[in-house]
């Protein structure tokens, strides 16, 4: 998944530029295997239609608000029959509108921000269970755990330090779909440890889609500032000033959503294999 900048032009002179996350991605992800939707079952979670669509609709109202709006705003500053103080009383007139709209978008993101950071820790399991009937896999799972109960004490620590960064994903799963600990060759608190590993096995991509929703969430948000900071902006920086009327307005709007770190550091806490953790990273730097 891919995040860019796209500048939004107002007008014949104006623009600001925002970021574009991969919303056509975003909107069709489905996870596969949640549990806890469907009781005793493991089931689809459509998080494109329930989590990604309400950030979609703040980020695309900010982007044809700014567009709407900017002409108006530069006709007012345009407009010589009005002293500095008019014009701005003038543009808060139309921009307030702007910023209550939005907010009230955002306000619905937020709720499901709220739902995410709950469910997602218990929708995402440490393993994906083998099908009724997989006697291949059984056997595979079997052979693994007899291997790892037979390696040397050496050798298994070396695998523990690497399959908890997120290699070896099928030594993982097949750890944690063990019947008891005691069969692998780990601990009980070793077992624990991997069981965010496990996390990865299972739901490699599923993490690092939900990472990128979380800086939809927050590109949506910053979006939203940016297209009010534009607007007061097209009268000249001065606008902006501490204290000024459109600055006690458009400061106390669009925070930062403290459940979006909180849904971070959990995302954090689960390793990735490292081939995914650096593209992900490039992602990031990209933008």
């Amino acid at each position: 998944m891919t995040r860019g900048l796209q500048t939004v032009q107002g007008g014949d002179f104006h623009t600001i530029n925002i970021t574009r996350p991969d919303w056509e991605l975003l909107l069709d992800y489905q996870i596969v295997g949640a549990q806890g939707l469907v009781p005793g079952q493991r089931s689809r979670w459509d998080i494109g239609r329930y989590f990604t669509r309400p950030a979609h609709d703040l980020w695309t109202a900010a982007v044809s608000e700014y567009e709407r709006v900017a002409p108006q705003i530069d006709a007012i500053r345009q407009n010589p029959d009005l002293h500095d103080d008019g014009k701005a009383r003038r543009a808060l007139e139309i921009i307030q509108p702007v910023i209550d709209a939005l907010e009230a978008k955002e306000a619905k993101m937020n709720a499901e921000i709220a739902d995410l950071v709950q469910m997602a820790p218990k929708a995402l399991q440490p393993v994906q269970p083998l099908a009724d009937k997989d006697v291949m896999g059984e056997m595979r799972d079997q052979e693994i755990r007899t291997f790892l109960h037979r390696a040397g004490s050496g050798e298994r620590s070396k695998l523990l330090g690497e399959m908890v960064k997120g290699s070896h994903p099928e030594l993982t799963a097949a750890v944690l779909r063990s019947p008891s600990y005691l069969v692998t060759g780990f601990s009980e608190l070793e077992t624990q440890r991997l069981e965010k590993a496990g996390i990865a096995a299972a739901h490699a991509d599923d993490i690092e889609a939900l990472d990128a929703l979380r800086l939809a969430f927050d590109d949506a948000r910053t979006a939203a500032l940016r297209a009010v900071k534009g607007l007061a902006e097209i009268l000249g920086p001065l606008q902006l000033r501490q204290g000024s009327p459109l600055s006690r307005k458009i400061e106390p709007a669009f925070k930062k959503n403290p459940d979006l770190e909180t849904f971070h550091e959990w995302l954090k806490s689960i390793p990735r294999p490292p081939k995914r953790a650096e593209r992900l990273e490039s992602v990031k730097a990209a933008s």
